[in-house]
């Protein structure tokens, strides 16, 4: 078939194109810079906090660091998978 001979060399292009374009994670420096922006803000609530209850203040901020590191790693996780996905779909 003459049109998918001429066609063929495009779409393989474009394909590279594609697959140069995803192979890094979009989302990897959000899920950072995200994470740290919440561990400065907790560190400064921490700091403000009357010194007797500093203690306290430090486990609470420790536990939702946790917390917030499988959140955000779940969310770029599934947010990179459906761009995955999308681009599956828009490629065929």
């Amino acid at each position: 078939d003459t049109n998918a001979q001429i066609i063929k060399p495009i779409l393989d292009q474009i394909s590279r194109a594609w697959a140069k374009l995803f192979e890094f994670n979009l989302f990897e420096d959000f899920g950072k810079k995200a994470f740290d922006e919440v561990q400065t803000f907790l560190s400064e609530v921490e700091k403000s906090v009357p010194r007797g209850l500093r203690d306290r203040a430090k486990l609470q901020r420790e536990v939702f660091l946790k917390e917030t590191r499988l959140l955000l790693d779940a969310a770029v996780t599934l947010a990179g998978s459906s761009m995955t996905r999308r681009q599956r779909n828009i490629s065929r």
